[in-house]
């Protein structure tokens, strides 16, 4: 490896984790070309990774499976063998130059001391702050984007850097490219913890107010989302919106994203990767702290639910939102 190579080590198990790292990634990317060395390599998820195929700002991608990410007692073996495995073939090829744990587990500052690292920069938790060689308080405050990038010594409004993916000529749309004069709208109905859920009764409610104003209704999703869609369905009866729920992969829903004018969804990786295709997003919060993870800048909006509870944020509301973003 390159004396003059970063590493980035990334939360695994969520894209949205990746997500809010990758602005890291891009300003180490920016100092790396203008002083001429090696762009930072990223270890991340086998879902976020291919997301960032092909990502101009990654020069190399080292992948954790999708079992070794399982909450189970064999999914913690498989992930110390693959963080193991990683860490000797980086050591054999000189280490990193500094290592960035974005990731806070305890593990991860094991894998950067095992790396060869000659500098590891990370958030002194769950008793790790003596791996390190510089401590960076983790804020409770500040976004989650900008808490990772004091990482390096920056802000957003320092660096600039939002979080961007890219699309290569084979990432093709479900849905061929927006019409002039029609408005697209994604929903994303499900969510992967309960607790995200907005109510399935309130997506109907919502989705009725948006085609009032004349803009089209689409549902996204991966394939464990199909019950949720399902359900709701059911509730529009006669007049279903056009479910493209298991119908993408990946790659081809960076795609079909990018021809939406407003994404709407629960605290997801979807709402996230929208954002990175450059699509406005509308973010509904429950428990989770809007102000971590929320966008709330143009042209992106977030809500925070009535006393975090979802059920109390009433789709009228949503809809008000909904026709300023698309006005």
């Amino acid at each position: 490896m390159n004396q003059r190579t970063s590493l980035v080590v990334a939360k695994h198990r969520f894209l949205g984790d990746t997500m809010v790292t990758l602005p890291l990634v891009q300003h180490l990317a920016f100092t790396s070309r203008a002083n001429g060395d090696s762009l930072p390599a990223l270890v991340t998820g086998s879902g976020p990774a291919v997301l960032l195929q092909n990502h101009l700002d990654v020069g190399k991608l080292l992948t954790i499976s999708r079992d070794a990410s399982k909450r189970s007692s064999a999914g913690r073996r498989l992930l110390w063998k693959e963080y193991l495995s990683m860490a000797a073939q980086l050591r054999a090829t000189g280490g990193p130059n500094a290592c960035y744990l974005a990731d806070r587990s305890f593990r991860s500052a094991i894998f950067a001391r095992l790396t060869g690292a000659k500098q590891i920069i990370g958030f002194p938790t769950e008793g790790r702050g003596f791996l390190l060689h510089q401590r960076i308080p983790y804020s409770q405050t500040a976004t989650e984007v900008d808490t990772i990038l004091a990482l390096a010594g920056t802000d957003q409004v320092s660096s600039g850097q939002t979080p961007r993916l890219y699309l290569g000529q084979d990432d093709l749309s479900v849905i061929p490219p927006k019409e002039a004069g029609i408005k697209r709208v994604a929903i994303q109905p499900g969510a992967s913890h309960g607790y995200k859920q907005y109510p399935v009764s309130a997506w109907k409610s919502l989705i009725q107010s948006v085609r009032t104003i004349g803009a089209e209704v689409f549902l996204v999703g991966g394939p464990e989302e199909q019950a949720s869609v399902d359900a709701l369905q059911e509730l529009l009866a006669d007049s279903p919106a056009t479910s493209l729920v298991g119908k993408t992969s990946l790659r081809s829903l960076m795609a079909t994203l990018s021809n939406f004018d407003l994404v709407i969804s629960a605290d997801t990786g979807v709402s996230h990767v929208a954002a990175a295709v450059g699509t406005p997003t509308l973010t509904l919060f429950g428990p989770t702290p809007i102000h971590k993870w929320g966008r709330n800048y143009p042209p992106h909006r977030a809500l925070q639910a009535p006393d975090t509870d979802m059920s109390k944020l009433s789709a009228d509301m949503v809809a008000a939102v909904v026709q300023e973003q698309l006005s």
